[in-house]
């Protein structure tokens, strides 16, 4: 097998350079976030009507930042734009946005770069629907049934979205980035662009899962939808020279209590021993990977904070080669009772 240029893909391994092989430095969950350079940026957040994405799109406008919501939820996009509206007066935009059509989510971004004036700084994807348990599909009532297709709408929405998102992001911080250069008289328009890293680098955050690490059991189209997006952060976050040096990360929550959670299921998690984060722990780290730049490249786990300060509990997963692509840390937080209850550790917490 050969790549597009022509060399074997065995010479092109041999090439990887070793800073790839080490990765960036890990995030320091102790240094304080500087929120005035929230002020001011344009924000897309797919996905964010309700749950996750409304959390991030809340502490953003709460900060200064223009905020579009991309969603297919239209009441729910119409309560959520009311709700930052009510924060903060022409702070925030809803756009209907069906996330697996191509055409919708780029005259979305087109409509956000009209309203907000030819500028996007941050794209955040945390549109997704729940697994669908194979057991539901894999028990015949005899022998003679026929198989059908199993639904594909959460490898759709949550693999497919995510593609396009990342791509309309990484296309638009770069038409922007050189157009800001051409107008600027950096470059002359035809040539190369050399971007110069400005005080605030665009940025892509992408929601994935813990299920992007550990096996999502029964749930094939949702464990493989989380290691898809975990897929498109890991072959976007290290060229982005090529790309108006935008920072790429991603999250990867474990179970997190939203609206969406229905009651019955948060006191099963709670009733075996599972913790479960609040949409706070998500928004630290969100705002971490966002405003902390010296977060790049960089996979955060979202776990359960145990003092009451949000996202004390979370951590950076070490996703690099030589650190056994974040397996190692999920093992070690794993066994000391990060995620579920352990003798001898949280146990009396409730």
């Amino acid at each position: 097998m050969s790549s597009s240029h022509g060399e074997s893909t065995q010479d092109a391994a041999v090439g990887i350079p070793e800073a790839l092989m080490i990765g960036t430095a890990k995030a320091n969950f102790d240094k304080p976030i500087d929120y005035s350079t929230v002020a001011d940026k344009v924000a897309i957040i797919v996905g964010g009507a309700s749950g996750i994405g409304l959390a991030i799109a809340t502490e953003l406008v709460r900060h200064g930042a223009l905020v579009a919501i991309l969603d297919i939820n239209e009441a729910n996009g119409a309560t959520a734009t009311r709700e930052l509206l009510e924060i903060r007066e022409r702070s925030a935009k809803f756009i209907r946005t069906d996330v697996v059509s191509w055409d919708s989510q780029k005259s979305a971004f087109k409509e956000v770069l009209s309203w907000a004036r030819n500028r996007i700084d941050i794209v955040v994807f945390s549109a997704g629907l729940r697994p669908n348990n194979i057991r539901e599909y894999l028990n015949p009532s005899n022998l003679g049934t026929e198989p059908s297709a199993p639904p594909t709408t959460t490898l759709d929405v949550n693999v497919t979205g995510a593609y396009f998102t990342a791509h309309l992001a990484t296309w638009y911080f770069t038409v922007i980035a050189r157009e800001q250069q051409q107008s600027a008289l950096i470059v002359p328009p035809d040539s190369a662009i050399d971007v110069i890293i400005p005080p605030f680098r665009p940025q892509l955050l992408l929601l994935g899962s813990l299920a992007s690490y550990y096996d999502q059991h029964g749930c094939p189209d949702y464990g493989a939808s989380k290691h898809g997006i975990r897929g498109i952060w890991g072959a976007l976050r290290h060229d982005t020279a090529d790309f108006a040096n935008m920072q790429v990360n991603l999250l990867a929550p474990g179970y997190t209590e939203t609206p969406l959670m229905e009651p019955a299921v948060f006191a099963s998690l709670r009733d075996n021993g599972i913790w479960v984060a609040d949409t706070t722990d998500v928004v630290a780290g969100a705002m971490r990977c966002l405003f902390d730049p010296e977060v790049e490249a960089r996979a955060i786990c979202i776990a359960r904070n145990f003092d009451g300060v949000p996202g004390s509990g979370n951590f950076d997963l070490s996703d690099d080669p030589n650190e056994f692509c974040g397996g190692r840390e999920v093992l070690e937080h794993y066994r000391a009772g990060s995620f579920h209850r352990v003798a001898g550790h949280r146990e009396n917490n409730s």
